[in-house]
């Protein structure tokens, strides 16, 4: 039965099957964070370093490495990935305030 569920879920959320969701952009770090709520850090883990390898500049797929990491007691990673994270988000905000006074 887990089995299913975990299949039919993405399906339920975003009204398209997992094979589809992965495809998507963000799709692997939306995986990551819903492995992250099922507490499997390992495989959130993985789930995010497969996104960033797709697209380094997912400030969501660092953070939930990130959150990951710090629950695997690796700080020293969790703290870099942060980092990444955060400097993701303010180079996004700059870009959007530039765009927003028409720079």
């Amino acid at each position: 039965m887990k089995r299913y569920w975990h299949s039919i879920l993405p399906i339920l959320k975003y009204g398209v099957s997992g094979q589809q969701l992965l495809s998507r952009p963000g799709g692997r770090s939306k995986k990551g964070y819903a492995l992250y709520n099922l507490g499997r850090f390992e495989d959130a883990v993985l789930s995010c370093t497969r996104a960033l390898a797709l697209n380094g500049n997912d400030a969501s797929a660092w953070y939930i490495k990130g959150v990951s990491l710090d629950e695997l007691g690796r700080t020293a990673e969790a703290n870099e990935a942060y980092g990444k994270s955060l400097e993701l988000e303010i180079i996004s905000d700059m870009q959007a305030d530039m765009k927003r006074d028409g720079r």
